[in-house]
């Protein structure tokens, strides 16, 4: 990928009926760390073989990243750390199993349309808090589908979190998804005067539920629509608010 110094380390070792290979790569362009691992059984007939591995990277500039995906070129700061376990027969990837998770750190995201619009529909104006975001994601990968098991977006402005069963297809590359929106500085005083048990009944009319799906091809096609919040008592909502209510959210 060219994000290390030019000189990673490799490790191939031989297995009963199999290969192991290792690789580790850091450097100052991505300014981080990329480690992974890789063993196939019966790797003399690639469709037939079976491989399992982990992937993982901390701290990546994440200008670095957009400059390998499909991310804004413009995006200027942030640290982007991850990891990676899968399995898998063949040479389908999209068939493949695995689970993982992804944390961004201070990161601009101002220039990402989906941002945009959460923004808009809530009645926003744009901010520099956009290039100050932090986010957490599990997920885990079912064949050609993601579905995100826990995910979270915050910044000094607002905070965002994705309900469980959010869910990226790869194979058709549109995504589908449901988040709860807290205006941070509309509720800011009544985290600080009402008690917690009081807190989710009070918070309901300020809190939006949105349904957003679209494509990740085409991006300007994405659909934000206003939803119900009918339960603001349950547990992952509780426990997001809860977090709140302690202080900015930092992913860790």
């Amino acid at each position: 990928m060219g994000w290390g110094t030019g000189s990673p380390q490799r490790e191939i070792s031989c297995l009963h009926a199999g290969i192991s290979y290792r690789y580790r790569s850091s450097g100052y362009r991505c300014r981080g760390t990329i480690e992974g691992t890789l063993e196939i059984q019966n790797w003399k007939n690639i469709y037939d073989c079976f491989w399992k591995g982990k992937l993982s990277g901390r701290d990546i500039d994440i200008s670095v990243l957009a400059e390998s995906v499909t991310l804004p070129r413009n995006i200027k700061h942030g640290k982007f750390s991850f990891e990676y376990i899968f399995t898998g027969k063949g040479d389908d990837f999209l068939k493949s199993l695995g689970e993982g998770s992804v944390i961004l750190k201070e990161s601009d995201l101002s220039k990402l349309m989906v941002i945009n619009q959460i923004e808009s529909k809530e009645g926003l104006k744009p901010s520099k808090a956009r290039k100050d975001i932090d986010a957490k994601l599990e997920f885990r990968k079912e064949g050609s589908i993601i579905v995100i098991n826990k995910g979270r977006i915050t910044n000094p402005v607002w905070a965002v979190k994705i309900e469980p069963g959010a869910k990226v297809d790869l194979k058709n590359r549109t995504y589908d998804m449901h988040v709860v929106f807290v205006p941070l500085a509309q509720i800011e005083e009544v985290l600080k005067v009402i008690p917690l048990t009081d807190i989710l009944v009070n918070l309901k009319d300020k809190l939006t539920r949105l349904r957003i799906n679209g494509s990740l091809t085409q991006p300007q096609e994405n659909i934000l629509k206003e939803e119900k919040l009918t339960d603001v008592k349950d547990p992952d909502t509780a426990g997001f608010v809860r977090d709140l209510i302690k202080g900015p959210s930092k992913s860790e």
